[in-house]
C-alpha cells in the first residue's frame, strides 16, 4: 500500500490505521521514503500539530506539601500519545501531566495526537490553572466535550474563541464548577448536533454575562440545571434556544436571581415551569 502512496492527502487518510507517533517514527528520519512518496514531513508534521493549548498556572496554589500537581487528567499514566506537554516553551518535551512542588512552571503547551476523538474531562479538577488559551484548534471530528473544563476552581480568563464544536454530541458539565469564571471568551458554537447541554454552567457562580444566541437546540433534548446557580449572571441571551414538551428543563435556572427568572419567563411563555424551581 506504501508503494502507492502519492500525495500528502492519501497518507492522511491512511493515518486513521496506524497510530501518528509510529508514522511519524517511519517518516521522519528516512528521507528517501518521503522524497519516493512526494511527502513533506513538515507539512505533515504542521498537520498533525493541528491543536495548541496553552495554559498558565497559578503557583499559589501549590503547597510543599503537594508531591505534585495534577493539571491534566490522561487516559492512562503510561499513554504518551494523547498529549504532548512542554513547559515554559521549552523546545524539550516532558512526558508527564503534573507540576512538582516548587518548581517554576509560567506557561505550558499541549498538542493532542489526531487520532483522540474525545476532549471529555480534558481539563478535569485542574485547581492550579488561572488562564486557558486556545491558540489553535484546526480540528472538527471531537463529539464528546462533556465536563471538559469542570471544577477548574482558579479558572478567570476562558479563551475558546478558536475551539470547533461541529460534530460535538454532548457539552454536559462542560463550565461546570468553574467558581471564578466571569467571562467565556467567546462560545461561538455550532451546536446543531449537540443533545445535552445539562449542567454546562452549573455553579458558575461568579458568571455576570452570557450570550448564547448563536446556539441551536432542535436537538437538545437535555437542558435540566444548565444555568443552575449561577447566581451573578444578570444578563443572559438565549434567543434561539427552542423549547418543546419534550426537552428536559429541569432546574434549568435553579437558585438564579428572581430577577433573572422573571426575564426569561416573560420572553419565554412555553417555557415548563420547572426550568425555575430551586433545587
Amino acid at each position: 500500500m506504501i508503494d502507492n502512496l502519492k500525495s500528502l492527502y492519501i497518507f492522511k487518510k491512511l493515518i486513521d490505521f496506524i497510530p501518528t507517533i509510529k508514522y511519524l517514527e517511519i517518516f521522519v528520519h528516512n528521507k528517501k521514503l518521503q522524497k519516493r512518496l512526494n511527502i513533506s514531513i513538515d507539512t505533515y508534521i504542521k498537520y498533525y500539530n493541528q491543536i495548541e493549548i496553552e495554559i498558565m498556572p497559578n503557583m499559589r496554589k501549590i503547597s510543599e506539601d503537594d508531591n505534585k500537581i495534577n493539571f491534566i487528567n490522561i487516559k492512562e499514566e503510561n499513554d504518551k500519545s494523547f498529549y504532548h506537554i512542554y513547559f515554559n516553551e521549552n523546545n524539550e518535551e516532558i512526558k508527564r501531566n503534573y507540576i512538582n512542588k516548587n518548581e517554576k512552571i509560567s506557561k505550558i503547551k499541549i498538542i493532542i495526537d489526531m487520532e483522540e476523538k474525545s476532549l471529555k474531562e480534558l481539563f478535569k479538577e485542574c485547581h492550579c490553572v488561572k488562564q486557558i488559551k486556545f491558540i489553535k484548534f484546526n480540528r472538527t471530528d471531537f463529539t464528546d466535550y462533556s465536563y471538559m473544563f469542570y471544577s477548574c476552581s482558579e479558572l478567570i480568563n476562558l479563551d475558546i474563541s478558536k475551539l470547533k464544536t461541529d460534530n460535538v454530541k454532548k457539552m454536559n458539565g462542560m463550565f461546570l464548577d468553574c467558581f471564578k469564571l466571569k467571562k467565556i471568551n467567546s462560545p461561538n458554537f455550532k451546536t446543531d448536533k449537540v443533545t445535552d447541554i445539562s449542567y454546562m454552567f452549573y455553579r458558575c457562580s461568579s458568571l455576570e454575562s452570557l450570550d448564547l444566541s448563536n446556539i441551536i437546540t432542535n436537538n437538545i433534548a437535555n437542558m435540566a440545571n444548565a444555568f443552575g446557580y449561577c447566581i451573578s449572571l444578570k444578563e443572559l441571551n438565549i434567543s434561539s434556544f427552542v423549547f418543546n414538551e419534550y426537552t428536559n428543563v429541569k432546574y434549568m435556572f435553579s437558585n438564579c436571581s428572581e430577577e433573572l427568572k422573571n426575564e426569561i419567563r416573560n420572553k419565554y411563555k412555553n417555557l415548563n415551569e420547572s426550568a425555575f424551581y430551586n433545587e
